[in-house]
């Protein structure tokens, strides 16, 4: 049996926001280039006027120069695995491109989203290195996590993002006999799980203080990529005909037309779906029945059972096998700082290997999004 289920309007809400999916990359990756995301807000806030220069260029031209390695490869097929330890925050994965409520050209796609129990938004995101990355710590606040979290806030509306950052010994000797046709084994080649962390951050007065300066950076860079837009199409000769040009606009309307009609009947579904249930509320038996061509089912709650490990009885039953494990973490650990060091020193000197290639060439796509109208008033 499958019980009723009840999406809060908060996640409803964001549904009217949303200008792609990452489950289709091609239409996803297009929506992005018009948009500032929180990647891009972090750099555009703290990185280099070349990197700066950089994300504009890229968004002009529509090619990147990066293309993924290794450490990116392992984040994307962990993640599932580590969003399913989170699950218990209310947390699942958000594939989603969202648009912030005053702005459609502020937008992120955090790793996971939910709501407490005040029905607010919370996110979620998901790391994996083998440095520390706690909040706060060097390498936390080199990459600017704490940027990108912000950024994911603003554009969601929501104040808290749990940070989840998965420790591995960074050992890549197995990575290349993966075998690319089984991802559920990639486990026995990449590199060992060491430990997982989380954290939350909290929205704070001070951090909305640096937001406002983060969405004068990307405005700025949002002028910039306008501009050379419009000098770059004003030397190109026009893709269609006026009459062409006509009928494509009138099936991009009317696919906007269509996609309002789906929205409309989605909240009606939902809260057709919560009035429903809230007539079960007092409801206390298993109910399934047939009224008019209709299947009602409903499982009432019911008791769960989880499981809790009593660490402190663990320890007192056997301190000496306890100390023993603490003296080999505090090993561990001062290993994988010298391994730290040595991992950087590596990076740095593969970078001069490094060489762009041809890849599979990408297949035409065209995605269709309505536009905000701006209004003097």
């Amino acid at each position: 049996m499958t019980a009723v289920t009840y999406q809060p309007q908060a996640l409803v809400d964001l549904q009217g926001r949303v200008l792609g999916n990452d489950s289709d990359r091609a239409a996803w990756l297009e929506a992005r280039r018009s948009v500032i995301t929180a990647t891009e807000a972090k750099t555009l806030y703290k990185g280099s006027n070349a990197d700066k220069a950089k994300i504009v260029r890229e968004k002009v031209t529509g090619e990147s120069s990066f293309f993924g390695n290794r450490y990116t490869e392992w984040g994307t097929y962990r993640e599932p695995f580590i969003a399913a330890q989170l699950a218990g925050h209310g947390l699942e994965l958000c594939g989603d491109l969202i648009h912030a409520e005053l702005n459609s050209r502020h937008a992120a796609t955090p790793d996971l989203i939910g709501v407490d129990f005040d029905e607010q938004i919370v996110l979620g995101e998901i790391k994996t290195a083998n440095d520390v990355m706690a909040v706060g710590s060097p390498k936390f606040e080199q990459r600017g996590y704490l940027w990108q979290m912000l950024w994911q806030m603003y554009c969601f509306g929501a104040t808290r993002v749990l940070f989840a950052w998965e420790q591995h010994d960074n050992d890549w000797s197995r990575w290349d006999a993966r075998p690319m046709d089984d991802q559920s084994r990639w486990d026995e080649f990449g590199p060992k799980v060491l430990c997982l962390n989380t954290e939350w951050v909290v929205l704070t007065p001070q951090l909305e203080v640096e937001l406002t300066k983060m969405i004068a950076a990307a405005d700025r860079a949002l002028a910039r990529l306008d501009k050379q837009l419009a000098e770059t199409s004003a030397d190109e000769e026009p893709v269609f005909s006026p009459e062409q040009l006509a009928d494509l606009v009138r099936h991009g309307t009317e696919k906007a037309r269509q996609l309002v009609a789906e929205t409309t009947a989605k909240k009606a579904k939902e809260a057709a779906q919560k009035a429903a249930e809230a007539m079960f509320t007092n409801v206390t038996e298993v109910y399934s029945e047939v009224h008019e061509g209709i299947k009602f089912t409903w499982s009432p709650p019911g008791p769960t059972e989880v499981t809790q490990t009593d660490l402190e009885a663990a320890r007192a039953a056997d301190p000496a096998l306890a100390e023993a494990l603490g003296v080999a973490d505090a090993a561990c650990d001062a290993a994988m700082v010298a391994r730290e060091a040595i991992a950087d020193r590596w990076a740095k000197h593969v970078q001069g290997y490094v060489s762009v290639v041809p890849g599979v060439p990408s297949p035409s796509k065209l995605t269709i999004t309505k536009q905000k109208v701006k209004t003097n008033e």
